[in-house]
């Protein structure tokens, strides 16, 4: 026990990956404290990312078709007209 009697508190276990996603929404101040004490990985954002660039890749491939995207960007640029 201290001087001050007050006795140290045992860091708790960090957040898992599917938590930290779900605190992210609900929580955010936890997830970012859990961080902030060093729980940093690097899988779960990688692995959200790449399926959220899948759907949107197959979304764009499927609905609207890439012939119609470079025909939309070149009409947005004036430069290339």
């Amino acid at each position: 026990m201290s001087e001050t009697g007050v006795q140290p508190v045992a860091a708790a276990n960090g957040l898992s990956q599917w938590q930290r996603v779900t605190n992210t929404f609900t929580a955010p101040s936890k997830t970012f404290e859990d961080i902030k004490r060093g729980n940093r990985s690097w899988w779960m954002p990688f692995l959200i990312s790449i399926l959220a660039g899948y759907v949107l890749f197959a979304g764009i491939t499927l609905k609207i078709g890439w012939a119609q995207v470079a025909e939309n960007m070149v009409h947005l640029n004036p430069t290339l007209d």
